[in-house]
């Protein structure tokens, strides 16, 4: 946490999810991925990394499967993510 004297900017740091499906290829989802960190860039978040799953049907309550989550979940907390940003509605 940061003390409330310090006034530098602390980023916010975020990873990216994207869901590869057979209507959507890898390299579909490179691209999306992509655009996804510039718009990212320009809300300045900073992009510390990035997962892609591919699944044929997604998983309602996580998107991605269990061991993609329990990954995602380590990464977060290795790197102190502030946000997880999927590539998808989400309701």
């Amino acid at each position: 946490m940061q003390h409330p004297l310090d006034t530098r900017v602390i980023p916010t740091r975020g990873v990216l999810v994207a869901l590869a499906t057979p209507k959507q290829s890898l390299s579909q989802t490179a691209e999306y991925l992509d655009e996804l960190a510039a718009l990212c860039k320009t809300l300045e978040i900073e992009v510390v990394g990035s997962f892609t799953q591919y699944l044929h049907r997604n998983n309602p309550q996580t998107r991605v499967g269990k061991g993609k989550v329990e990954e995602i979940k380590a990464f977060a907390i290795a790197e102190s993510v502030d946000k997880i940003i999927f590539d998808d509605e989400l309701s």
